[in-house]
């Protein structure tokens, strides 16, 4: 049975509760059961997966290391060769953001919020710098 192997990953970063699409070929499998993901070893389960194309989630962050982690497919005894992925640390929980945060050349990350449907929120911009504050 030839060995899977993974061609790209999109987006090449993310945290937990996101997806990644892995662009693969010959991962061969007879169930879905027998198709598996795992982040530097942590097993995540496939959303979907064909011989060709895996959507995964990407484990909580209780799981994984935030940081450069090797992603692998398995099936059936055989397991690709490992290709790099960058999981992010979850800062914030429960906002509503506008759009995408920015990050400045300080590494200080801003964010715009709405809040929910019809609330007014007495803030709308959020700063979180590097000790996470």
């Amino acid at each position: 049975m030839p060995q899977p192997v993974i061609e790209s990953l999109m987006p090449g970063a993310g945290i937990e509760g996101g997806e990644v699409v892995i662009t693969c070929r010959d991962f061969l499998f007879s169930t879905h059961d027998e198709a598996r993901v795992k982040f530097d070893g942590i097993e995540s389960r496939p959303i979907s997966a064909s011989s060709t194309r895996v959507i995964a989630p990407i484990p909580s962050s209780s799981l994984v290391e935030a940081g450069e982690v090797w992603i692998t497919l398995e099936t059936n005894g055989s397991a690709s060769a490992g290709h790099t992925f960058v999981a992010g640390r979850k800062l914030s929980e429960n906002l509503h953001p506008v759009a995408n945060p920015a990050v400045d050349s300080e590494g200080r990350v801003f964010v715009t919020f709405s809040g929910a449907r019809g609330q007014q929120v007495p803030v709308s911009i959020f700063s979180i710098d590097r000790d996470f504050q």
